[in-house]
């Protein structure tokens, strides 16, 4: 399935949408509660959040309950022809999978970017090494340079966060083909007790890669142009 962008189509059409389908009608005297659950995809792998993942044993999403549409009462019908189409956060916040990112590099405050008045008063990263309650924040080290980035990714449950990371990058490599990244990257993913079973926290680690050093052949070589550009000018 492409991207609505990139479809010639004018509205809708199977490449770039997906037809979903509602036909709900109350005969009896309770109300009926109308929700995703209703809706008939016309795809068997596109189906709403709510529903994913109900038969299989080991759900990593979670539970949740369905979203309720509207309440029909005795005689009352609903029939919805809808579609779902493919597409970015930057061109509609519907489209965002993300809810919140954030990060650090300096759980210890080793580095001293922030200067704390009264270290005794801040909570300790989740991510660091002092195993001593007594101290609060590592010696300065003033010749240290971040090498390691901690990022918790939160999901609104549309996507698992390592998805939403590593499809980032692939799409970064291919509309740049210069993008290398010099980060190497470890997940743990897991779920938050305090926040709703449906949203997911993942723990990424990127790791800075040592620059390779340059030997002798390349230096030979880069020394060779040099003098050749020298003697032409």
């Amino acid at each position: 399935m492409q991207y609505s962008r990139d479809c010639t189509c004018a509205d809708f059409c199977p490449d770039c949408a997906v037809e979903f389908t509602l036909d709900v009608k109350c005969s009896d005297e309770q109300t009926r509660h109308v929700t995703t659950d209703d809706f008939k995809s016309a795809e068997p792998k596109v189906i709403p959040v709510t529903s994913r993942g109900r038969e299989e044993e080991s759900n990593e999403y979670g539970e949740s309950d369905d979203i309720l549409i509207v309440k029909l009462r005795k005689g009352q019908e609903l029939k919805i022809r809808a579609y779902a189409k493919k597409g970015f956060a930057k061109e509609h916040a519907k489209w965002n999978p993300t809810a919140g990112v954030c990060f650090e590099y300096d759980p210890d405050n080793a580095l001293r970017h922030t200067l704390y008045p009264k270290p005794a008063e801040w909570l300790k990263s989740e991510y660091t090494e002092i195993e001593d309650e007594d101290i609060h924040q590592a010696e300065y080290d003033w010749a240290a340079k971040p090498n390691k980035f901690f990022f918790n990714v939160e999901s609104c449950g549309s996507l698992k966060p390592e998805n939403i990371v590593l499809m980032g990058s692939r799409y970064s490599r291919r509309s740049y083909p210069t993008f290398r990244p010099s980060y190497s990257m470890s997940c743990i993913m897991t779920h938050s007790p305090s926040t709703s079973p449906d949203i997911i926290f993942s723990h990424f680690v990127f790791y800075k890669r040592k620059k390779k050093k340059k030997t002798k052949k390349k230096k030979n070589k880069k020394k060779k142009k040099q003098k050749k550009k020298k003697t032409k000018k």
